[in-house]
């Protein structure tokens, strides 16, 4: 289990931990997510299954803050961030670094990968730029009318993930 500081921990989703996922949605909307991408995310959640995993940050309390997913393409030598997000309340409290740090620490645990991407929106996209994922593209109004699509890209070379697992051992793992 990957732990800050004591006061956050990053855990397996379970279908338990829905109705909170969803409210973290719900407190993302409309700013970070369409309206219309709710029943789209709720079935993600429903149909969970292997090549996804899913996860919940933790409070010290227990209560879930954040969560964000991961898929794996070993084949095409790729990893996915999916379904990204913190409660809308507690933005800007780093829980969005742990949440993204702590799953691509994992994801470097798989030797074949040698990629990740992601899509998200003009209002997150310098979030990931800052961790050294790259922009591909842009599809104006992608996602809705006003919501542009980003994907992006970081590329995992040796040098990348030692930093990964440099960070994580000094900020994640105490």
């Amino acid at each position: 289990m990957l732990c800050m500081e004591s006061t956050m921990k990053l855990c397996e989703y379970t279908p338990v931990d829905e109705q909170e996922c969803l409210a973290i949605f719900d407190s993302n909307t409309p700013q970070y997510f369409a309206v219309q991408e709710r029943e789209t995310f709720q079935g993600f959640l429903n149909r969970l299954a292997t090549p996804y995993s899913y996860f919940v940050v933790r409070d010290a309390g227990e209560k879930i803050i954040a969560c964000g997913g991961i898929k794996l393409e070993l084949s095409n030598q790729l990893a996915k961030l999916r379904w990204d997000m913190v409660a809308g309340e507690l933005h800007h409290q780093k829980i969005g670094t742990f949440l993204a740090l702590s799953r691509l620490y994992q994801i470097c645990q798989f030797s074949d990968i040698r990629t990740i991407s992601l899509h998200t929106s003009q209002h997150s996209y310098l979030f990931y730029e800052k961790m050294g994922f790259v922009v591909q593209h842009i599809i104006p109004d992608g996602i809705v009318p006003g919501m542009d699509e980003y994907f992006m890209q970081l590329n995992l070379d040796e040098s990348r993930r030692q930093a990964i697992a440099s960070f994580a051992h000094r900020a994640l793992l105490a």
